[in-house]
């Protein structure tokens, strides 16, 4: 076609189009906004609206999501109607980049297409509605300075011998880079003003049962912080029943808005109960609760919270974070400084201080915000002051026993981790929440006899049995110090004045499996003595510390201590009968005669090793 031919055919064409504007306007006067959409690569933006709104509460339109740098994409947007017998038409504004990109409207029933239309206009500039709405390429009020963004109306009109649902599509696509496509404000517009209340009432319908797509929760039961069995279970047959009531309408010429309405309202109501629902399990005060991060092909995952002192100090923050802090360390376990304390903050749901025994001085220490501190609420320190400790929602997951830990004082983040087994308000993480257990200790001695125990909480006073430490030598006999007040982590010799058979119990206050307090280091797991230490043995009906060394691995057992004394050498200590307060040192030097090796074989003379002098064991290196 020459120049002057389209000169002459588009203001025909422009002609039409208003006229067809005019026509849809007059004779669909009645439109109806749809609902939600059902899409794939698609996105909402402003700034670029026919009707030339921006900044804040700019007018939406809808584009692909990604493609612009692709050689080829697609996008789609398609929602269900259901409409009842009439005349109709699908209206939506629309433009696309050019050639190479196509828009593409339809209306289908089951598999029958009933409209389709894809000849919207190319480029982001040209008029074609003006800012009233109207189809208009003349004079008028146009956005982008006036020269329009190169939208138009387009029209899929179709008709419906009896009730139906159909499936309107806007559809999008591209075989070259730089290319996009956009349209805005679809409506379904209708010849019958008596259609709109129950067009209206069946969109909101559909958009029920589009949003109706939950699955039963199965972080239910009766544990702590799970969803409470008998509210989930009331909720969900709710939502059951609501959801197939309306799956199951049928319209007829018969249907009423207010039975559709409804069914909307009762499906709206059942969804969003059963989505809001916060009530959990609450944790009893007097339980304590172990609480591990799960995360995936990380080094902590599946370890406990663990607080820490000495972990937060002048020389790691540039100033002191409180003294302590929160750590991954290791799985749960009932000696560490693990078992948390939950508090219910009072008038706010699922919200708690959380707070576990503080390992200086037995009493509590509350998760806290680094800004206690001058830091920031990213950043999660610990606290001795109840009025200073930070809120912790806590919010079950989807899965059986996971939860979150929202930092009420960051927004509701969620608390995670900071890549070095520290507690921070950063990344996600979902965590395993359960009751934790006292530690336990049994003290058995036979009266007269001595033991070695440490404690990962402060143990109480036993009758018939006296705590002794031991950090001071005298030659070579090492004193003993009676202790009034034994405290938790540190370990003890004790002697027993009669028969003792007690077992002591507690929340365990540890952040390390041993601890080293004078000569003795006490250990929380069965634990290979280092050579040329000394362990607590009766050999021969004598008690002592006797030496061991690498040929013959001795382990000292959980909640047990032993001596190790520098570049001693001496091969046992031996207590003094005349004295409790002192452990004498036995050299080596003994009469060779009846000298057995560990197979009882009698030998002429002293060997490397273990030997059995006179029925006492000697270490010869």
């Amino acid at each position: 076609m020459d120049a002057e031919a389209v000169a002459t055919f588009a203001p025909n064409v422009q002609d039409l189009m208003v006229a067809e504007y005019n026509h849809v306007s007059t004779t669909y006067s009645y439109g109806v906004s749809l609902g939600a959409w059902t899409t794939d690569n698609a996105t909402d933006r402003d700034g670029q609206h026919w009707d030339g709104t921006t900044g804040s509460g700019a007018s939406k339109y809808s584009e692909q999501l990604n493609g612009w740098g692709a050689d080829s994409w697609s996008c789609s947007y398609s929602q269900n109607i259901t409409l009842p017998a009439g005349n109709y038409v699908f209206k939506v504004a629309g433009r696309k980049s050019s050639g190479s990109a196509l828009l593409t409207l339809s209306v289908t029933n089951g598999g029958t297409e009933l409209g389709t239309v894809n000849d919207f206009p190319n480029g982001d500039t040209g008029k074609g509605i003006d800012t009233s709405g109207a189809t208009n390429f003349g004079d008028g009020t146009f956005a982008n300075g006036g020269t329009g963004r190169g939208w138009q109306w387009r029209y899929v009109k179709f008709t419906l011998a009896d009730p139906a649902t159909v499936t309107v599509s806007v559809n999008g696509s591209a075989t070259a880079k730089y290319q996009w496509v956009g349209f805005c404000n679809p409506t379904v517009q209708t010849d019958d003003a008596d259609n709109v209340a129950l067009m209206e009432a069946l969109v909101a319908l559909n958009d029920a049962k589009t949003a109706a797509t939950l699955t039963q929760r199965t972080n239910v039961g009766t544990g702590v912080f799970q969803y409470i069995q008998a509210t989930d279970e009331t909720l969900w047959s709710e939502y059951s029943t609501a959801k197939s009531n309306a799956d199951a309408f049928t319209l007829s010429a018969s249907s009423e808005v207010d039975d559709v309405k409804d069914l909307t309202s009762a499906l709206t109501t059942a969804t969003t109960n059963y989505s809001n629902n916060t009530a959990i399990n609450q944790p009893e005060a007097s339980k304590r609760y172990n609480v591990a991060i799960v995360e995936d092909g990380k080094a902590w995952d599946g370890n406990a919270v663990t607080f820490v002192a000495g972990a937060r100090t002048a020389e790691t923050e540039g100033g002191e974070m409180g003294g302590y802090g929160i750590q991954y360390l290791s799985p749960a376990n009932a000696n560490m400084d693990q078992a948390l304390k939950f508090t219910a903050v009072e008038g706010e749901v699922n919200t708690y201080k959380v707070s576990a025994i503080n390992v200086a001085n037995g009493e509590e220490r509350y998760i806290t915000t680094g800004a206690t501190y001058g830091g920031n609420n990213t950043q999660i320190r610990t606290t001795d002051a109840a009025e200073k400790a930070s809120w912790v929602k806590v919010s079950a997951m989807g899965t059986v026993n996971q939860f979150q830990l929202l930092n009420v004082s960051d927004g509701n983040k969620v608390i995670a981790n900071n890549n070095n087994y520290d507690m921070y308000t950063a990344g996600s993480a979902s965590f395993t929440i359960a009751e934790a257990t006292q530690a336990s200790v049994d003290v058995k001695v036979a009266a007269g006899k001595y033991a070695t125990r440490i404690f990962p909480f402060t143990p109480s006073t036993i009758d018939g049995i006296t705590y002794y430490s031991c950090d001071a030598v005298d030659g070579s006999t090492l004193t003993l110090a009676e202790v009034a007040n034994p405290e938790a982590n540190k370990p003890y010799i004790l002697l027993a004045s009669k028969d003792v058979n007690e077992t002591l119990t507690g929340w365990g206050t540890a952040a390390a499996v041993s601890y080293t307090e004078g000569y003795l280091t006490g250990v929380y797991t069965t634990t290979e003595v280092p050579a040329d230490s000394y362990v607590l043995q009766t050999l021969n009906e004598k008690q002592a510390f006797y030496q061991v060394d690498s040929s013959v691995p001795v382990s000292a057992p959980a909640y047990r201590a032993y001596l190790t004394v520098s570049d001693s050498p001496v091969k046992a200590f031996f207590f003094n009968s005349d004295d409790a307060d002192a452990i004498q040192a036995v050299e080596a030097e003994q009469t060779k005669t009846a000298i057995f090796n560990l197979a009882g074989q009698r030998i002429n003379k002293l060997q490397k090793g273990v030997n059995i002098i006179n029925g006492k064991k000697v270490i010869l290196k």
